[in-house]
């Protein structure tokens, strides 16, 4: 059952301001989100102007939430931890870092301008890092809209308010989709000094923010239009190398920089932030002007009457009306100076975002820069987007086959006399598959697991008395005497074995002798391979805790330590100290606890950094800085 989909009034209606309002509806949308889940229908009307409340945790003073050296707000940690799961509690403490939203006018006033361009209102659409999903809120109705979101639980809350788009609850970075598969791309993209591996998109191991714009860009088609949101170093950057890159891609439409604090209503941020119109290079076409390729120092008001200079993007320094205010150099709040767009007096941003558009509109006409519409005989890729490994492939009931590509099911062509051993093969990769997950879970004896195992060797003896051994051959005399005779195996089975990540699988159920032909079942068909672990409950020192708790949850959970020391997670906390370190973030907040090991090794010039920064703001912190600088060694 498909609810109806929410439509976003007024900012009013969405994430309040301020950090305890924002807490109590985040709260409040958890509560309705877990009540909607548990029973299976869609959300309520009513219910989703709660769910639109939902405003995430990247709000200024909502990280504190997580500090566990905070007791001022241990109340609502644990309300947390009673409403969140431990995975979805660590999630929504990551989102700490880039968890900002959009004002609602922003978004309305960036959908009229793509349209003003000519991008379709009923094309393919993507969201990335959607949030709550505002850009898809005020999206035309006839556009197709995916988002992907990181958090689950802000995920979970998109996909109620917006039942008929695509919400897919994973990382940007293991998002696979074809090349060009969307008409256009919206939205806010996090920023963060994050480098997230995703070899065939971000090669060059960018920023998040850069990442995910270009991945965005080559997403989507040529002719297509991106227009996001993003960091003002994506321009400012004294590297070029990322500019450089998009614009072998792409040609930048217009820039717009937004004024300090534009986003403080709907994100609690202070960040000043770009917004990027790009178009997606049609092969063949002349590329467009570089000159935002490249930045130029300019000296600007610094605090104290002093004067700064800092580096600006080309394209803003050579048109100052794209800033909607004036530049200057201020100390921010982690007490390093930086960039500071001073709104004029009285300026609705708004608006003023508003008259920029237009301007870019008017200059992209004056340009030729349409939007290329798709055309009848424009390929389309597969069935829709899944979730399996590229290379897996599927037998469907009208007696199509499909192999995943780029994420998406695209036709692949088995010769007829093939189609019932293929079948049968992937019979048995989905119930080795089926097998081996019921094994990692099930409870020994479990009658269910046993009927599985059963069914499988009946299926794989099936398999043999039709077609003979799965790893059958036979030998082919080359012309050439010299040489060594060849193994010929049959092409169903090479198809399956080579084919499919999970063919390997598939080969490994029978205990085959070359010598005489002949198959015996595999270890898997006849008695359980994956024993069930047993829990442990109790650790007799510190360093026995963590070690426990890094090999169930992967990572250093106080709540786990605790349990397993017999006391609370304050003395937890004081037992494991020599053991592992607290890392801050910028505002000298606390965003978790990591291995001693691993935090004085890796990267540590930027861990000084960013331990400096919060030390400025909180003493704490100097214990980190202290460390650091004392560790030069494990350094790199």
């Amino acid at each position: 059952m498909v609810g109806v989909g929410f439509r976003v009034g007024g900012q009013d209606g969405l994430a309040p301001s301020g950090a305890v309002a924002r807490f109590d509806a985040n709260v409040a949308a958890i509560r309705v989100l877990h009540r909607v889940q548990a029973e299976g229908r869609p959300a309520t009307p009513g219910e989703q102007e709660v769910l639109a409340r939902w405003g995430s945790w990247g709000a200024q003073g909502l990280s504190q939430i997580f500090d566990e050296a905070r007791p001022d707000h241990a109340q609502r940690r644990q309300m947390l931890r009673e409403l969140l799961d431990p995975a979805a509690y660590d999630a929504a403490r990551r989102t700490t870092i880039n968890a900002h939203y959009t004002h609602v006018e922003y978004a309305r006033a960036i959908w009229d301008t793509l349209i003003e361009l000519g991008a379709p209102t009923g094309g393919r659409v993507l969201e990335p890092g959607c949030g709550a999903g505002v850009f898809i809120g005020t999206a035309p109705e006839a556009v197709s809209m995916m988002g992907v979101e990181l958090d689950p639980t802000t995920a979970a809350i998109a996909a109620l308010l917006y039942p008929a788009a695509k919400i897919r609850a994973e990382s940007f970075a293991v998002t696979r989709l074809p090349g060009g598969y969307f008409d256009a791309v919206v939205g806010n993209v996090p920023f963060a000094d994050v480098r997230l591996h995703d070899p065939l998109h971000n090669p060059h191991h960018y920023v998040m923010h850069n990442h995910f714009l270009s991945k965005s860009v080559q997403l989507t088609r040529p002719g297509g239009l991106v227009a996001v949101l993003t960091s003002h170093y994506t321009l400012d950057s004294r590297d070029p190398a990322h500019r450089r890159d998009l614009h072998h891609l792409a040609d930048l439409v217009g820039v717009i920089r937004l004024p300090t604090g534009a986003h403080t209503a709907a994100a609690g941020t202070e960040a000043v932030t770009d917004l990027l119109i790009l178009r997606r290079r049609v092969d063949g076409e002349t590329p467009g002007e570089d000159d935002w390729i490249f930045t130029d120092p300019v000296t600007l008001p610094g605090p104290h009457d002093t004067e700064e200079t800092l580096h600006i993007n080309r394209r803003l320094t050579a048109n100052p009306s794209l800033v909607l205010g004036q530049p200057e150099c201020r100390v921010g709040m982690h007490g390093v100076a930086g960039l500071h767009i001073t709104p004029t007096p009285d300026l609705d941003t708004s608006e003023a975002l508003r008259d920029a558009l237009a301007g870019i509109t008017r200059q992209a006409r004056e340009k030729g820069w349409t939007f290329t519409p798709a055309t009848d005989d424009t390929p389309l890729v597969g069935e829709g987007v899944v979730a399996e490994r590229d290379g897996h492939l599927s037998a469907h009931p009208d007696g199509r086959f499909t192999v995943v590509s780029e994420g998406v099911n695209v036709a692949v062509e088995v010769p007829v006399r093939q189609h019932v051993e293929v079948r049968a093969l992937l019979e048995l990769r989905d119930q080795a598959r089926g097998l081996i997950a019921a094994e990692t879970t099930a409870a020994e004896g479990d009658p269910g697991l046993e009927e599985d195992r059963r069914r499988l060797l009946r299926s794989w003896e099936r398999y043999v008395e039709t077609f003979g051994p799965i790893n059958r051959f036979t030998l082919t005399q080359p012309k050439d005497p010299t040489r060594r005779p060849a193994r010929l195996i049959p092409a169903a089975v090479r198809l399956v074995t080579r084919l499919d990540p999970y063919g390997p699988l598939v080969a490994a159920l029978e205990r085959f002798d070359d010598d005489t032909g002949l198959a015996l079942p595999a270890g898997l068909l006849t008695a359980r391979q994956i024993v069930p672990r047993e829990p442990v409950t109790s650790a007799e020192t510190p360093s026995d805790a963590v070690s426990v708790s890094l090999d169930t949850l992967g990572r250093v959970d106080l709540p786990t330590i605790a349990a397993l020391l017999g006391c609370d997670q304050t003395q937890a906390r004081q037992r494991i100290d020599d053991l592992v370190f607290d890392t801050p973030t910028p505002e000298g907040d606390s965003s978790g606890v990591v291995l001693r090991a691993e935090y004085l090794s890796g990267n540590v010039r930027d861990k000084l950094d960013l331990a400096r920064q919060a030390a400025a703001v909180d003493p704490r912190w100097q214990h980190n800085v202290t460390a650091l600088s004392l560790d030069p060694p494990m350094s790199c």
